[in-house]
């Protein structure tokens, strides 16, 4: 396996983590934002599962999913 496949599996197997121990509460926000943010730093050659991740935040998360909205960093991880 690649470098970029690993660490792209590295952060996908940490966000699985995230949406199991975080609350759907305005605190766990800002650790959502952190990780979008380290997601959209890879460089791979890879796509990164931006659409994806955002989905299920939506579904799994949705007070964190609205104050992502409020932060704009949906719109962000739309431009990948």
């Amino acid at each position: 396996m690649t470098k970029d496949k690993n660490e792209l599996r590295k952060i996908i197997c940490q966000f699985f983590r995230m949406l199991e121990q975080y609350p759907d509460d305005y605190n766990s926000t800002y650790d959502f934002i952190a990780f979008l943010r380290t997601l959209l730093r890879i460089q791979t050659n890879e796509e990164l599962p931006t659409i994806e991740i955002m989905t299920l935040i939506k579904h799994e998360k949705p007070i964190v999913f609205s104050n992502l909205k409020k932060c704009q960093l949906i719109t962000l991880c739309s431009r990948y």
